[in-house]
């Protein structure tokens, strides 16, 4: 098994262990035992169960970002609103799942909170670039008659994150949140662009 092979496997087993124990109950011989490396081996790619925790949500980001990257380019078929919709799902469904379904959904949202502010800060920058370039090429859009109306790309790429996170609010499963977010991404894009 390769360096990065075993790293995966941590993180992938990391990410197992906390949505099925909850953070404090799993331990780094937890973590070891179902990643299926030794002691030694896990500590010398992690300190500590912060840095795994840490490390686990980067990667969670990283893949996510990748599959909004998939989504935004679409194709000429796709419709900004839903590829807008596609992207902002994709961007906050994950780790709402993991807080909805496991019964430890609390307990890992605050170190979540507690451990990880920077990287979700980093994310959401990078995300709501995205949706920018996406807006921007809108904008570029306008002489179709279908530019943003009265609002800056980064601004209404901003607002409707923003949006989106306060979407999660009160939902029961994570149905409910993808039929919010749809609406929301078919309401602002089309508002904001009066396209049809």
């Amino acid at each position: 098994m390769s360096d990065n092979e075993k790293h995966q496997r941590i993180l992938d087993a990391g990410l197992a262990q906390f949505c099925q124990y909850g953070y404090r109950r799993t331990s780094m011989n937890d973590i070891a035992e179902k990643a299926d490396v030794s002691r030694a081996s896990l500590y010398s790619y992690f300190k500590n169960k912060d840095e795994i925790f840490r490390s686990v949500s980067v990667n969670v980001h990283e893949i996510l970002l990748r599959d909004i990257d998939k989504v935004l380019r679409g194709d000429d078929k796709t419709d900004v609103a839903e590829r807008v919709f596609r992207a902002l799902f994709i961007r906050h469904s994950r780790f709402l799942s993991l807080v909805v379904e496991s019964d430890h959904g609390s307990e890992l949202e605050d170190e979540y909170s507690r451990l990880c502010g920077d990287v979700v800060a980093n994310a959401n920058r990078q995300f709501e670039a995205r949706l920018t370039a996406v807006f921007e090429q809108v904008q570029a859009d306008a002489k179709t008659g279908h530019g943003l109306q009265g609002v800056t790309p980064a601004d209404a790429a901003t607002v409707l994150n923003l949006a989106a996170a306060g979407c999660k609010r009160r939902v029961k499963d994570v149905m409910q949140f993808e039929q919010r977010i749809r609406g929301l991404a078919s309401i602002y894009v089309k508002g904001a662009t009066h396209s049809s």
